[in-house]
């Protein structure tokens, strides 16, 4: 998968390893190099060649060679690390002083391992010389090593007893507080939110809670802000997690989704010298504490019940306890090292930083299990009962017992009442004298003070006996304090007492004279130090005043900072708001850009400067090979669906020039697209990566490849003398043949309107609708219009017309010359046709007629008898149809004059004339007529004369209906 191994290299760093990595460029599969590199934690990436040479320079060291034992450094390293620890403390702002020196000193000598320096001091002059090696320093004293869910046993605790009871008593208006003290970079932040999460859609609750998640580190907290964490994490988080709570990123990341990372806020924190979050429901502080001296680690469990509410949580890492704070926190999970805070009649007083100070003057320490603790009281003790198996005491400078042995009771008198811890207090008659002088001489001198003429009242007498003051050397923490020895003298036998005064010589004498010789010294001592205290005091009540002057004006000043601050405080929370409110703003702006992104039919492509996916619209996957985990990967990495090999070229170029760069790309699918690359340019004009367009312009190619063609179109129409040829589109074209008919010329007249008003006049409404009549209907059929010339001279024209492709064509055929030549054939056709009908009538009819007549007179002088006068009346009877037949012939060939307004009488006439002549029933159904003019309404006549004929002659029928409707204005 390409992240082997990286859970190991955070285990081995976690230990103090070494961890040495494979050069990428080196290997055929870099995946796993790259994997462990993103870690941060590797000390060495080499090719594999140089491997075996560093890998033994590092073992040969002294630090390995020595082994664990030889951790403890000597006291002039000692020394030097010190000077170390001073050097980070100024270089990265960090001390370091409160770790176990053991830790420490591993630490250094593994940085000296890696650098293959055998001395200290050569390691300090590198610090001094190298920042490079001090952040490497602080890296690795700081172990951010970390995981999801580690010692899963501890989370199954925390999910399953400790936050349910916390949502349980969680008020709905008030957040669950947790504080993640240490966490590096994030994981253990984001494993309580997954549990909280968890936990409250188990109960059906609104997730309602604030994890203040801090470290020292900036550069942990910066990867932990992003929450994008290498593949390696699945062996950590479950698989229904990895669904639910992260995004893929590219092949080989994966991104904490948003509902995780907004309740959690990453601050910079030293938990050793910044004042601690307050009022938590929870404390998570694994695996930091085991670092901090024990004196440190007290005063962070005492900072942890501060800044818990009653009731609340702890949690600390496998190997990190309470320590002796059972009056603090009872456990919960003991072997999870999850406690609960325990309420405390008074509130716990927090001392910061945690961190000793420097410089602390150890004989002012006071008695209790804290400084006991701290200054290694058993060890003292231990050497008291080796050397001085008599009973004794361990004082400071101001008498007060730090720790007793042997039988005491017989030098220190308990009385009842308040306890105290004052040696002179608690001694026995005849030694608080003896005591005080003595302690004095040792501190003095500085080296053991014995008095052996003591006397001790024991029991109603005084009993002899020594006194040793020893001042302690070591350790350098017990410097001022002193051990203080009692024994009998036996070479003395015991003085009882009486009520008879001793002899001046007696022993009890001479201890009571020195007794009161000493008790005049310490009187006059007293009283020197009284009149130097007193002019002390009036020195210092001199200073108290002045000092109460500049208390009374820093009040005044504390007062006016007060409101300062509480201006300072509603600004900020002004400003608080106002930040809430941008912080609202661009989430709908990102939403916003993101939907008009993914709306957007441009397809996109987000760079970085190194060339790498950062973001893309969905329109680019129909033209690059790209899904939503590739971001992070090269572009070089994808093919695209058409022939881009200038790509990587050209997005150089627009990083080098800090200029657009355009060019007209060709998919495989025949799709055309035109590729943009230009620099992204931040508010703070900072160029961050390239952004890449693709237009795709198929529809605009086609549209002019049909402009094209409409232009080659256009122009042979525009030279085509056969007819006026308009074209409209977006544009009026007329051809030459236009211009000559109307005798206007291209561009005076912008539209079909304004032709249509110049040419047709008053009719131009009424033309227009006949050609938009016949258009809708989908006829292309011409009308026949008179047209009026620029110059007033009137043609008449063939009007036709129909759409073609969103352009309309219209052509106009002037018709003038041939409508006079086929009116003046018909005139010709007619005076013909009159010409032989009156010949047929004049003549051949008469001869008919007289034929019949002689005929049927000599069918009338024959006789009734014989053939002669069958015959004779067959010959009448034919010659009968015949006389009839020529003057049908003749009424159809002599035209009938008819006016414009007898059209209608004439067809009547017709009618009556067929009836009569032929039998069928013949009816007129006819509109009334206008605007006919005689030789329409001629023509009108003959065509219905012809089709009467034609029907009674071919079609016997039985009725006919002749009808004349008017349509189309007259036409």
């Amino acid at each position: 998968t390409g992240s082997h191994g990286t859970a190991g290299i955070k285990e081995i760093k976690f230990v103090g390893g070494m961890v040495m990595v494979q050069d990428p460029a080196t290997a055929e599969y870099d995946q796993m190099p790259r994997s462990a590199i993103a870690t941060g934690l590797v000390d060495y990436v080499l090719a594999p060649e140089d491997m075996p040479a560093a890998l033994l320079r590092y073992v040969n060291h002294a630090y390995l060679q020595a082994g664990p034992e030889a951790v403890s450094p000597g006291q002039e390293a000692a020394e030097t690390v010190k000077r170390v620890l001073a050097l980070l403390r100024t270089r990265t702002r960090y001390d370091f002083r409160c770790y176990r020196k053991s830790m420490l000193m591993r630490r250094v000598q593994r940085r000296m391992g890696l650098l293959h320096l055998d001395r200290v001091d050569d390691y300090l002059k590198r610090l001094r010389e190298d920042p490079e090696e001090v952040a490497a320093l602080d890296k690795d004293l700081l172990i951010g090593v970390t995981a999801f869910f580690r010692e899963p046993e501890a989370f199954v605790v925390l999910t399953e007893q400790v936050i349910p009871e916390l949502i349980s008593h969680a008020d709905g208006d008030r957040a669950i507080r947790v504080w993640c003290c240490g966490c590096a970079t994030g994981e253990e932040a984001y494993s309580l939110a997954m549990g909280l999460i968890e936990q409250f859609t188990a109960v059906k609750r609104v997730p309602n809670f604030q994890i203040f998640a801090s470290d020292v580190s900036e550069a942990s907290l910066e990867v932990a802000r992003q929450g994008s964490y290498p593949e390696s994490i699945v062996s950590d988080v479950s698989p229904e997690r990895l669904r639910r709570f992260f995004t893929r990123v590219g092949e080989n990341h994966y991104q904490v989704s948003k509902q995780i990372r907004d309740p959690i806020i990453f601050a910079q924190q030293n938990m050793l010298s910044d004042p601690p979050f307050s009022k938590l429901d929870l404390i998570s502080c694994r695996n930091l504490l085991i670092y901090l001296e024990p004196e440190v680690q007290t005063k962070a469990i005492q900072m942890f019940h501060f800044a818990l509410k009653d009731g609340a949580y702890l949690m600390l890492g496998p190997s990190e306890s309470i320590g002796r704070a059972l009056e603090l926190f009872e456990p919960v999970a003991r072997k999870s090292r999850v406690y609960r805070r325990l309420p405390q009649g008074r509130p716990t007083r927090l001392e910061l930083p945690l961190v000793p100070r420097r410089g602390r003057d150890a004989t002012t320490a006071k008695p209790g299990a804290g400084a006991r603790g701290e200054l290694r009281t058993s060890e003292l003790m231990q050497h008291a009962l080796t050397h001085y198996a008599p009973a004794s005491v361990l004082i400071n400078r101001s008498h007060e017992i730090l720790s007793m042995q042997g039988p005491l009771v017989d030098y220190l008198e308990f009385p009842p009442g308040q306890p105290t811890q004052n040696l002179l207090t608690l001694a026995r008659q005849g030694l608080r004298t003896k005591i005080r002088a003595l302690c004095q001489k040792a501190i003095d001198g500085n080296a053991p003070v014995v008095d052996s003429s003591a006397h001790v009242r024991r029991n109603g007498q005084y009993i002899a006996c020594s006194i040793t003051a020893r001042p302690i050397i070591e350790p350098r923490e017990a410097q001022g304090w002193l051990l203080v020895v009692f024994q009998d003298r036996f070479d003395e036998r015991a003085e009882p007492l009486t009520s008879t005064p001793p002899a001046p010589e007696s022993p009890l004498v001479r201890q009571m004279e020195d007794e009161l010789r000493t008790a005049r010294d310490d009187l006059r001592s007293t009283t020197e130090d009284f009149e130097s205290a007193n002019e002390e005091l009036k020195a210092s009540n001199e200073e108290v005043m002045s000092v109460n002057e500049e208390l009374q004006s820093a009040n005044e000043e504390l007062e006016s900072s007060k409101e300062e601050l509480q201006s300072l405080n509603e600004e900020l929370s002004t400003v608080n708001s106002q930040l809430q409110d941008k912080v609202d703003e661009l989430d709908r702006a990102n939403a916003d850009l993101t939907s008009l992104l993914d709306s957007t039919e441009i397809a996109t492509l987000f760079l970085d400067t190194e060339l790498r996916v950062k973001r893309f619209t969905p329109g680019i996957t129909d033209l690059v090979n790209l899904r939503p985990g590739d971001l992070g990967r090269p572009v070089a990495d994808f093919a695209t669906n058409f022939q881009d090999d200038p790509l990587l070229a050209d997005c150089r170029r627009a990083l080098e020039k800090l200029t657009s760069v355009e060019r007209q790309m060709q998919s495989f699918g025949g799709q055309s697209c035109i590729r943009r690359v230009f620099p992204y340019r931040t508010g703070g004009n900072r160029i961050e990566g390239l952004i890449v367009t693709y237009t795709n312009i198929s529809q605009l190619v086609a549209a002019r490849k049909l402009i094209d063609e409409g232009e080659a179109y256009r122009h042979v129409v525009t030279h085509l003398p056969v007819a006026a040829i308009f074209v409209s589109d977006t544009h009026l074209y007329i051809n030459e043949a236009a211009e000559a008919l109307t005798g206007y010329r291209q561009g005076e007249l912008a539209t079909l309107d304004a032709w249509f008003a110049a040419l047709f006049g008053a009719r131009k409404e009424e033309v227009s609708t006949l050609y938009q009549g016949r258009k809708t209907r989908g006829r292309t059929d011409a009308i026949v219009v008179t047209l009026t010339r620029k110059d007033g001279a009137q043609r008449t024209i063939e009007l036709s017309g129909a759409p073609s492709g969103g352009i309309e064509i219209i052509v106009l055929r002037d018709v003038t010359e041939k409508r006079l030549l086929q009116r003046q054939v018909l005139e010709i056709a007619s005076r013909e046709q009159q010409r032989v009908g009156q010949e047929l009538h004049d003549v051949l009819l008469q001869d008919l007629t007289g034929l019949a007549l002689l005929a049927d007179a000599a069918r009338h002088g024959l006789g009734a008898e014989g053939g002669g006068r069958e015959l004779m009346a067959k010959l009448a009877g034919g010659l009968e149809q015949l006389n009839a037949k020529v003057r049908a012939l003749c009424e159809g060939l002599i035209p009938v004059e008819i006016d414009a307004g007898d059209l209608k009488s004439a067809l009547e006439a017709l009618c009556e004339s067929t009836r009569n002549a032929h039998g069928p029933s013949v009816t007129l159904e006819a509109d009334p007529l206008e605007d006919l003019d005689p030789q329409t309404a001629h023509q009108f006549y003959r065509i219905a004369q012809e089709a009467v004929a034609n029907a009674v002659r071919h079609g016997h029928p039985r009725s006919i209906v002749i009808r004349l409707l008017q349509r189309d204005a007259g036409a």
